[in-house]
């Protein structure tokens, strides 16, 4: 389980960095997410942090399963609430689905880490 493990941190981390890099550096398509699902502009910023702060828990959580448990944790809250801003607005499928993949590989971590 330790192999699936680090695959599934791997691949997690890999989605939480891009998207808190293009979070922080307020791309267009991002701003314009955040706004249309009803959350100001100057937030955006703090929400790729949340990601990046949660891809640094994982990260340490290789070696800190505890950590790695509540990193999980945090960013599977972080994208349920993601999918329900979506429902909110009454966004299409597809758009609801966006933080989907993240939202299952956050899941996995926190199975695969709980499993270690």
């Amino acid at each position: 389980m330790v192999v699936a493990n680090v695959v599934v941190v791997v691949l997690l981390v890999l989605v939480c960095v891009a998207s808190g890099a293009a979070d922080l550096t307020r791309q267009a398509q991002v701003v314009a997410t955040v706004t249309r699902v009803g959350f100001p502009e100057h937030l955006v910023p703090g929400l790729g942090a949340i990601k990046l702060v949660g891809a640094a828990g994982l990260l340490v959580g290789l070696g800190v399963t505890v950590v790695g448990v509540a990193a999980a944790g945090g960013l599977t809250a972080y994208f349920v609430a993601a999918m329900a801003a979506h429902v909110r607005v009454g966004d299409p499928p597809a758009q609801v689905a966006t933080p989907l993949i993240p939202l299952l590989l956050s899941v996995a971590a926190v199975v695969t880490f709980l499993a270690r």
